[in-house]
């Protein structure tokens, strides 16, 4: 018997979530070894993950995701969260990476980022201007401080999902282009590419080592598989809104918008057309005519013994409900269609608890 669109998330969210506490010695150990916080700031595609192209254990990479990539240090929400997870690292003497991302397609324009309508150069740019931001808050006097945060601009390319990581000038190099490397060759690139951190904590740039080499090791992978493109094109059946998504992270799954920016009815907007427009043009087999489409939010909490999970449950139906306004205004015809799943996730189990109203 086939499963709706909803058992299915139950079950890969089942299957992540055992994952994720499997691996957490896994986590411990390269914690110990590699104690530099590491954040990435991505866009809502689905097919963006992180740990699975850089082939480090889930939970290692934190990620934040908005239509794009597109963030500012001005939003209130987005500043809370940055400074409270820069202060979890200092309270742990840890130093903190924040990769700044785009993302494109080599073979095809249209496989690229919708939130920038497929330009990107106008990605790029935009990225380039946010690492900037980072660079002028939390660089000096701030760099002098016994921790700092500190920021890197990276292309994330979806068809052989390779990092390109940008210099302090701005020039690319494509980690496709790097089929065998030492690590002590990747940490003297890296170095010569990032001056300031180097100078300033050269640590960080070591505990990006087995970051990058495992891009590497899966860009081999990838292009020997020879993934054909409707595995890598545009096919999301899910429009999540909030948290706690990283366990949702299969390719043409789930379109992801973070609950940063103070009016999220355009990111809400466009994985909305975008998912109507799959129900409309894809053949029969398509995961989205198994599946349905489906409206996800989520709120997060780590105390059990504290309000967190009732704050959770809350901001869940709150995104829910602003949501549905929002389709309801733009994009009334996936409406028939549209199945709703609103949840909270326990971040130290990845489990989430679906909510009954």
């Amino acid at each position: 018997m086939q499963k709706t669109g909803i058992e299915y998330l139950l079950g890969v969210n089942e299957l992540h979530s055992r994952e994720f506490l499997e691996l957490q010695e896994q986590r411990r150990i390269h914690r110990k070894r590699h104690p530099t916080e590491i954040a990435a700031l991505k866009c809502m595609d689905g097919r963006l993950h992180l740990p699975k192209m850089t082939e480090t254990p889930l939970g290692i990479i934190q990620p934040y995701r908005n239509l794009g990539g597109k963030f500012d240090l001005g939003w209130p929400f987005f500043q809370q969260a940055i400074l409270k997870w820069f202060e979890y690292a200092e309270s742990k003497g840890r130093d903190c990476l924040i990769l700044v991302t785009y993302h494109y397609s080599r073979g095809e324009k249209h496989r690229g980022c919708k939130g920038f309508a497929y330009d990107t150069e106008a990605a790029r740019e935009f990225s380039r201007n946010l690492k900037a931001q980072f660079d002028a808050d939390f660089g000096p006097p701030r760099m002098k401080q016994p921790t700092g945060l500190y920021a890197m601009h990276v292309g994330i390319e979806t068809d052989w999902d390779s990092l390109i990581l940008h210099d302090e000038s701005g020039q690319p190099h494509d980690l496709a282009d790097f089929t065998e490397i030492s690590d002590d060759k990747l940490l003297e690139l890296l170095c010569e590419w990032n001056p300031t951190i180097a100078e300033r904590a050269p640590n960080v740039l070591e505990d990006f080592v087995p970051v990058a080499k495992g891009n590497i090791a899966h860009i081999k992978k990838v292009r020997i598989a020879d993934r054909k493109p409707t595995e890598i094109d545009h096919q999301e059946w899910v429009a999540f809104l909030g948290r706690g998504a990283d366990w949702l992270h299969l390719p043409n799954t789930a379109l992801i918008v973070g609950p940063w920016q103070p009016d999220f009815s355009e990111p809400i907007r466009i994985a909305a057309s975008l998912i109507k427009s799959n129900l409309d043009n894809n053949s029969a087999d398509a995961p989205i005519r198994r599946h349905g489409p489906v409206l996800m939010t989520s709120g997060i909490y780590y105390r059990t013994d504290t309000a967190e999970p009732y704050l959770a449950a809350r901001k869940s139906k709150d995104l829910r409900d602003e949501a549905m306004k929002i389709i309801r205004a733009e994009v009334p015809d996936l409406l028939p269609h549209l199945k709703i799943l609103a949840t909270t996730v326990n971040m130290n189990t990845r489990k989430f608890n679906v909510l009954k109203d």
